[in-house]
């Protein structure tokens, strides 16, 4: 069974397609052992926590437990805020929240990489 990662983007307008660049690095990068998910938040030119929320929650529900989440922006702080707020519905096995991703992914690939998952 593959690894999970679900990777919230970052909010404004066209950040979808900006965000997707880091995604498909990720997912590169981590190779085929790993499925990274990469879901459209709603109304991204103009995020509203409560839609992000919904969102969310629904990609969440649907992963397997021990997923690793990593969020870009302003997805990392309504990420934040959800797990404070509710807390994951499923275990998870991280989650790497990066106000600033660049190009180099290489901290949060070590990152999924070192938490075993079962």
């Amino acid at each position: 069974m593959l690894k999970q990662v679900l990777f919230i983007q970052g909010g404004g307008e066209g950040a979808h397609a900006i965000d997707s660049d880091l995604a498909a690095s990720l997912a590169r990068l981590l190779g085929g052992e790993y499925e990274v998910r990469y879901p459209f938040m709603p109304n991204e030119a103009a995020p509203e926590y409560i839609d992000w929320k919904a969102a969310i929650l629904e990609e969440l529900r649907a992963l397997g437990d021990e997923a690793f989440v990593v969020a870009h922006s302003v997805g990392g702080a309504v990420v934040v805020r959800l797990l404070a707020e509710v807390g994951p519905p499923k275990p998870l096995a991280g989650l790497d929240r990066d106000h600033q991703l660049n190009g180099d992914l290489s901290e949060v690939v070590q990152d999924i990489r070192a938490i075993p998952v079962s």
